[in-house]
């Protein structure tokens, strides 16, 4: 996904932003903004949601990984909803 959006930024002539030289988390308003810092999804269903919103990357997966990718996803997250975030955790240590 970093290689796609990096040739989607070349394609379209974008210039990169100002490089973050500090932890963003102490940058004030207006270096974030020069830096183009903004804050992670606070959740996996908004970091998906946020994927499938974006044509670039969901281009570069292509439409049938896209939709697998995003319910796999999905129904994981759904999962550990329902049983509880100690589920979770150890769902996820034994996985990964």
């Amino acid at each position: 996904m970093l290689i796609a959006a990096g040739l989607d930024g070349i394609q379209r002539g974008l210039t990169p932003p100002a490089p973050a030289l500090h932890d963003p988390v102490n940058l004030n308003d207006e270096e974030r903004r020069a830096s183009n810092v903004r804050p992670l999804p606070a959740s996996q269903a908004e970091a998906l949601q946020n994927l499938e919103n974006d044509d670039v990357l969901t281009s570069a997966l292509g439409d049938l990984m896209t939709r697998c990718y995003l319910a796999t996803r999905r129904a994981e997250f759904a999962k550990g909803e329902a049983k509880g975030l100690e589920w979770a955790r150890a769902a996820t240590f034994t996985v990964y």
